[in-house]
C-alpha cells in the first residue's frame, strides 16, 4: 500500500515535468488532480485531501520553478523591474489564497479546480482562439494588483500561475521569451510562499501520517525530484513534436480530468 503510491508519485512527477517542458506550463494542473485521486485511494480524510494535494503540488513545483528561473536569469531574460513591481501583490495574494483554501471545503476546491481544468482544456482544444487586442505598454502601478490576483488564484488551484502570467505580460507588449522568463521567477515566489503558508495553515489540521501541515512529504519528494529530472526531456522533445497536436491532446486530458472532478 505504501510502495504503489510512491511509484505513482514518481510517475505523476515525471509526466508533469515532461509536459511542463513541452508546453511551458505549470505542472500543477497535472499534479493536483492526480495527487487528489491518489490520496482518496489511500483513504486520506476527504476534508483534507484537496488542500493536501494543492499544498504538496505547490511545494513540489518549487524545484522546477527555481531551476527555470536560474536558467532564464543567466541569459538575462528575466524582467526584474516587473518582478519587483509584482512582488508585494504576490506576497499578499499567496497569503490570502492559502488562507481562503484553508477555510474552503475540500469539495468546493475540487469543484473549483474541476471547472478551471475544463475551461483550460477547452482553451487548449480550440485551434483558432481570437487574438486579444494589444494593450498599451504596461503601467507599473497595476503590476502589484496583477501579482495579487495571480498569486491568489494560483494558491487556490495549486499552480504556479504561468498560464495566467505569460499571456498577461505578452498582452502588455512584453516579448514572449521575456514574459516566460519573468513568469518563471514569479512562479517560484508563488509556489514557495504558497507551500510555506499551506504548511503553516495546515498545522492545526495535520491528521495524516508523514505530513507537515498540508504538505505530504513522500509525495513532495517523489513528485518534486522526478519532475525536476524529466523537465529538460520535455524541453528537448518540444523541438521534435507538433505543438498543435500536443496542445490538443493536453486539452482533451485536462477537460476529461475536470469533468471527472466535477462528477465524482
Amino acid at each position: 500500500m505504501i510502495i504503489l503510491p510512491f511509484f505513482l508519485y514518481i510517475l505523476v512527477g515525471g509526466i508533469s515535468g515532461i509536459l511542463a517542458g513541452l508546453l511551458g506550463i505549470s505542472g500543477g494542473v497535472i499534479t493536483v488532480p492526480c495527487l487528489y485521486f491518489i490520496f482518496r485511494f489511500m483513504d486520506f480524510p476527504i476534508e483534507l485531501s484537496m488542500q493536501t494535494a494543492i499544498g504538496t503540488s505547490l511545494a513540489a513545483m518549487c524545484f522546477n520553478a527555481l531551476s527555470s528561473t536560474w536558467a532564464h536569469a543567466k541569459r538575462g531574460m528575466v524582467k526584474w523591474d516587473i518582478f519587483a513591481a509584482m512582488l508585494p501583490g504576490m506576497i499578499l495574494g499567496s497569503v490570502f489564497g492559502a488562507f481562503a483554501a484553508d477555510n474552503f471545503s475540500s469539495v468546493f476546491l475540487e469543484m473549483f479546480f474541476g471547472l478551471f481544468a475544463c475551461l483550460l482544456g477547452l482553451h487548449f482544444l480550440h485551434p483558432y482562439l481570437p487574438e486579444m487586442h494589444k494593450a498599451k505598454a504596461i503601467k507599473r502601478r497595476i503590476l502589484s494588483l496583477y501579482g495579487l490576483g495571480i498569486a491568489f488564484l494560483s494558491n487556490i488551484l495549486g499552480i504556479g500561475g504561468g498560464i495566467i502570467t505569460v499571456p498577461t505580460l505578452v498582452h502588455h507588449k512584453i516579448p514572449e521569451k521575456q514574459a516566460i522568463a519573468t513568469s518563471a521567477a514569479t512562479g517560484f515566489v508563488i509556489t514557495f510562499l504558497g507551500a510555506l503558508f499551506y504548511l503553516n495553515f495546515g498545522e492545526e489540521h495535520t491528521a495524516i501520517p508523514h505530513s507537515v501541515g498540508y504538505l505530504y512529504l513522500p509525495a513532495f519528494i517523489a513528485v518534486g525530484l522526478s519532475s525536476f529530472v524529466l523537465a529538460p526531456l520535455g524541453a528537448t522533445l518540444s523541438h521534435h513534436a507538433s505543438p498543435a497536436l500536443l496542445k490538443r491532446v493536453f486539452g482533451a486530458v485536462l477537460f476529461v480530468t475536470g469533468l471527472t472532478m466535477l462528477i465524482f
